[in-house]
């Protein structure tokens, strides 16, 4: 039996029983106000896809296929990718993880013959030669580095890395970093080319 037709006769049944029934009028509400709503603006381009979990991504790096992989968005939003921690890929676009790969990977690929900047943080690291030689002044003192080396850079002692090799240099790096981050403690800076110290994170 519909919905309707049972209340009305679960109401004649009180009705013939004598219940006394109360009904109180409706409150009047007050007219609202006419919203102007503007039209959408219409385009002929198309907003960029943003990625999704379990979208499939081509990674290629070019100066380097040995790291080329095909990865899978997890449910956290995040890819697994080599050599660096994992990346949160949902919700960008295409060219947004791209340029957040090439600053990621720009910190750990080293050319034959280029150096970095120097630099120091409130955070000790741990580096793993994968491919490569060169060497890391830390604190003003030299360190040499091949394939399998490892070595770690002190909380707050400049460091700098330079390829003396003829293919790429690759450093795996385990970092405090974010755990300095999360307790509101990291701080970097670098220094330039005229020996001026310019705060990276402050």
């Amino acid at each position: 039996m519909p919905a309707h037709r049972f209340v009305r006769v679960a109401a004649a049944a009180l009705l013939a029983a004598g219940a006394p029934l109360a009904f109180s009028p409706a409150a009047a509400r007050p007219a609202q106000p006419f919203v102007n709503i503007p039209y959408a603006t219409w385009s002929d381009e198309e907003p960029s896809y943003r990625l999704y979990p379990g979208d499939e991504i081509d990674v290629v790096v070019p100066s380097a296929s040995e790291l080329n992989k095909t990865v899978t968005v997890q449910p956290d939003g995040r890819i697994m990718v080599p050599l660096i921690e994992p990346q949160m890929a949902a919700g960008r676009s295409v060219a947004e993880l791209e340029d957040q790969l090439s600053a990621a990977y720009s910190s750990q690929l080293l050319r034959p013959g280029e150096e970095t900047r120097p630099k120091r943080e409130t955070a000790s690291t741990f580096y793993v030669c994968i491919e490569g030689s060169g060497y890391t002044e830390i604190g003003g003192q030299r360190f040499d580095w091949e394939k399998n080396d490892l070595f770690v850079a002190p909380n707050f002692l400049w460091r700098r890395h330079v390829n003396t090799g003829r293919s790429d240099a690759v450093l795996y790096t385990v970092s405090e970093a974010p755990l300095m981050e999360k307790i509101g403690q990291y701080r970097a800076q670098g220094r330039l080319a005229d020996g001026t110290v310019t705060e990276l994170v402050a």
